[in-house]
């Protein structure tokens, strides 16, 4: 699904981007206003 919202395929609240990183506000937020921020290079895992 972020790979998805980082190349544009998926629509998403973008607030902030930059040659490394993407800032979105989330679609389902347990507090007004929060953000998650996704790294364009794509990971296999985050282990």
């Amino acid at each position: 699904m972020f790979c998805e919202i980082v190349e544009g395929k998926s629509d998403s609240a973008k607030i902030w981007e930059d040659e490394e990183f993407l800032a979105i506000l989330d679609v389902n937020p347990n507090v007004k206003g929060m953000t998650l921020v996704l790294t364009k290079k794509h990971y296999d895992s985050y282990i």
